[in-house]
């Protein structure tokens, strides 16, 4: 992790972090909330390898199948998305933290911090 706080947040100063929150060989929501509130320090956050539901999810009969199709990835379906958020919200409330639901996108903006690279 030392790579996240010297080469992405003390060099790079991200507006924006995207980080994983699955927490099978990827961090879990604890530890990726540690990552963005001590080492990348972003203005917002979102996070991501993870699935919805069928029951939350956009489309509750196509993820039934997918899920029949590939089963393995049950293990990466559930609120991961809102526990890492309800983390950072208790110990990085500075931090904003969105949950994207599947094919939802964001309109983010690039800041002065970006010059030169």
């Amino acid at each position: 992790m030392a790579d996240m706080q010297l080469v992405i947040g003390e060099y790079f100063k991200p507006d924006l972090a995207i980080l994983p929150v699955g927490g099978h060989v990827t961090m879990d929501s604890e530890q990726a909330a540690y990552a963005a509130g001590e080492f990348i320090k972003p203005r917002k956050v979102i996070p991501f390898h993870y699935f919805s539901s069928p029951e939350t999810a956009p489309d509750p009969e196509r993820m039934a199948k997918f899920l029949e199709l590939f089963p393995i990835v049950a293990l990466l379906v559930g609120a991961k998305g809102n526990e890492f958020k309800t983390v950072m919200q208790e110990r990085y409330p500075h931090i904003e933290t969105l949950v994207l639901e599947l094919g939802e996108g964001i309109q983010a903006e690039t800041s002065k911090r970006d010059e030169g690279f």
